[in-house]
């Protein structure tokens, strides 16, 4: 399943059926996964780890080292996990030494074409991330979440599970969970509720979540002080306590704000 012209690296793993297309690059430190295919002029380099059943399409290439002036050339990896589709002319870079050093992506997620995914990012589960998206360095992309095309992820950024963030958004704080996210300077505009309600979400939690997030960017008193409130009174509620643990957690970046006219 290897094409003559492929260039497979002595050191090399490879799992069952796995399929490698002409003029493909794979490095002596690869470990592929059963059922991987390595399509025609992909290059997958450095200690970078593809789960089963994965698709890695023409031009791409993974596990080249970071764009990062602190990296010092060490062994710094790239992890993939199961049935992903990773598209043409993506680049996924490997970690850096100070920050741990590994680039994360989990299960079943679709990356588009020219998608740029930095060192450190950490991709969870089942996440879409449209065509010429940008992820810069650290940033973590938390599962069932959709980011659009042309957007612009700012590091150290957290996109909370099933948000969707618009095409072309630029994006500098983190954004939460089950939120609808637009705009060249990015705001909250809503909740995620065709996202959500396609996942199965029932109408208690999606009203729960409305009266969540009105609590959480309108109000009076400070945002600690609503967030008090709001853990207290909603407790019984995991979407509610998903969203406040993500909230609590936002401070080294800050929240995305909701725009005036938001609708939740």
């Amino acid at each position: 399943m290897i094409h003559p012209s492929a260039v497979v690296e002595q050191g090399a793993q490879m799992g069952t059926n796995v399929s490698i297309g002409a003029m493909a690059y794979v490095g002596p430190h690869v470990v592929l996964g059963d059922n991987v295919v390595i399509k025609p002029q992909a290059h997958v380099t450095g200690h970078t780890t593809i789960g089963n059943n994965c698709k890695i399409y023409p031009f791409t290439v993974i596990g080249i080292e970071p764009q990062d002036l602190k990296y010092q050339g060490g062994d710094t990896r790239v992890e993939i996990g199961d049935n992903n589709t990773i598209r043409e002319h993506t680049q996924i870079h490997a970690g850096v030494e100070q920050f741990g050093g590994v680039t994360k992506i989990g299960n079943n997620n679709l990356i588009m074409g020219n998608v740029h995914i930095a060192h450190d990012v950490i991709i969870h589960n089942n996440t879409i991330i449209v065509n010429a998206a940008n992820l810069s360095g650290h940033v973590v992309v938390e599962d069932y979440a959709i980011l659009g095309g042309a957007c612009g992820i700012h590091q150290f950024v957290r996109v909370g599970q099933h948000a969707m963030i618009g095409g072309m958004a630029a994006v500098e704080r983190d954004v939460v969970p089950f939120s609808l996210v637009q705009g060249e300077r990015s705001k909250v505009v809503g909740l995620n509720v065709i996202g959500l309600k396609r996942r199965g979400f029932d109408r208690e939690e999606l009203s729960n979540l409305k009266q969540a997030m009105q609590a959480i960017f309108f109000g009076d008193e400070t945002l600690a002080a609503r967030m008090e409130a709001l853990a207290a009174d909603k407790t019984e509620s995991k979407v509610v306590k998903d969203l406040v643990d993500f909230v609590e957690g936002a401070a080294k970046r800050g929240l995305t704000q909701a725009s005036d006219g938001a609708r939740f």
